[in-house]
């Protein structure tokens, strides 16, 4: 069961290490939308529109990050995100007038988000698809892992010291994981550019670690493919376009614990600290049960298992309309996160099996692409559906999205299976 997360490359232990760290300080996202409304008194529909705006900043970084990262390179747009998201955030601390808040949430959404392509085609890069799974699973636990700490710190910072104190937090372990990259990784993408010259089946495809020797001696000619061009490709991708739609049904529903969740615990007296302890509980059980669970769900078909697993997130989210104690909102949340400890890793796994080479950045931008326009859609609509209606309807609602996604999941999944099998293995010294 660990054998092959001692395997993976070195690259991977060193973004999983940096991946903890940014996410145990990720206080500003989880925060925000209380912080708008009950230290600023700016409204629930403010607060949750504004969540909507960091997923416009969010969904421009997928594009704009994933095409960066193929033509400059994985580390530079990597640093320049954190770099600067930590430069936004000391600036956000600053501000009061709404204008400025969301223009600031925007341009954080924006830079603090573009290094997620990079770092997934990082990791593309420098696995065999064999190992991609596992090579995800990690990341995602390490994330996790942060996340498990991070809302309780947060929530104890907030009630002993302010808001603005855990914002300055956030900004350093941005800077930190930076920092991590900088000293501590070296450029991939003349791995990805050796691979996009490689055809299934040849000599360096059926034997990874010396064609990858061999291409990092001598690395492939660089190839700029445009915009226009890597949209051609993209749109006739129909298996991948769809694997997209069924990806953005799910976070719509899934990124509702950023906004609604919080403000629909606070209308049944949840408070700060409480609510920080619950959404722990999310990490909690991804970090104590994702490493062997992922292992076990590999011999299963996956593309069933990720339409089943969209069906568990609808059906625990749908289960908040009938939440009032602290207990019953902690269950809604155990069901939503088994759900998700079934999906995200083989996701991003499938997502990047479907990209060519030669297009993976911005493969893995789109693929972002669906959990930013999942959060600047749902959180606006959420808001308001919440203010005019109340929370049954939004739940229901999330129901409804997990279906539709377990749907289209099954649709495309022999499809998913076939161009798994066709796509060349290359991994990393």
């Amino acid at each position: 069961m660990i054998r092959p997360y001692l395997e993976l490359p070195r690259t991977v232990y060193v973004l999983a290490l940096g991946s903890f760290i940014n996410r145990a300080g990720a206080f500003f996202i989880v925060f925000l939308t209380i912080y708008l409304q009950d230290h600023l008194h700016l409204g629930e529909r403010f607060a949750t529109r504004t969540m909507g705006i960091f997923g416009l900043g969010a969904i421009v970084a997928a594009l704009v990050g994933g095409h960066l990262a193929d033509w400059l390179g994985r580390k530079r747009i990597m640093m320049v995100s954190l770099f600067g998201g930590a430069a936004v955030l000391c600036a956000f601390t600053t501000l009061t007038l709404s204008w400025q808040l969301q223009a600031a949430v925007f341009v954080f959404g924006f830079l603090g988000e573009m290094y997620r392509p990079a770092s997934s085609a990082m990791v593309s890069d420098v696995t065999t698809t064999a190992q991609r799974p596992t090579a995800f699973a990690l990341l995602y636990f390490s994330v996790n892992l942060g996340f498990a700490v991070g809302p309780v710190i947060g929530g104890e910072v907030v009630e002993r010291f302010s808001f603005r104190a855990i914002f300055f937090a956030d900004a350093a372990t941005s800077a930190a994981y930076a920092v991590i990259i900088l000293l501590a990784i070296r450029e991939t993408i003349h791995l990805a550019r050796a691979q996009a010259v490689q055809a299934p089946g040849s000599a360096a495809s059926s034997d990874a670690q010396s064609g990858t020797a061999a291409a990092a001696r001598n690395p492939a000619p660089r190839v700029d493919i445009g915009w226009r061009q890597a949209l051609a490709r993209l749109g006739r991708d129909r298996v991948f376009l769809v694997f997209c739609l069924a990806t953005l049904c799910i976070s719509m529903c899934y990124m509702q614990h950023l906004s609604t969740l919080p403000l629909f615990a606070r209308e049944h007296g949840i408070g700060v600290k409480t609510y920080g302890r619950l959404i722990a509980l999310n990490g909690t059980l991804i970090v104590l049960l994702q490493l062997p669970l992922t292992t076990m769900l590999r011999r299963f078909d996956r593309g069933r298992m990720i339409a089943l697993s969209a069906v568990v997130v609808g059906a625990g989210f749908g289960l908040t309309a009938f939440a009032q104690k602290p207990t019953e909102f902690a269950g809604t949340i155990v069901i939503w996160t088994i759900g998700e400890l079934m999906q995200l890793p083989f996701l991003s796994s499938v997502a990047s099996d479907l990209a060519p080479a030669d297009m993976r950045g911005r493969y893995m931008g789109v693929f972002g692409l669906c959990f930013s326009s999942a959060n600047m859609i749902g959180a606006p609509i959420g808001g308001e559906i919440l203010a005019r209606f109340g929370g049954g309807y939004i739940w229901g609602g999330c129901f409804v999205l997990g279906l539709m996604s377990g749907a289209l999941f099954l649709l495309i999944r022999r499809h998913l299976s076939i161009r798994e099998a066709t796509r060349p293995i290359v991994a990393s010294p």
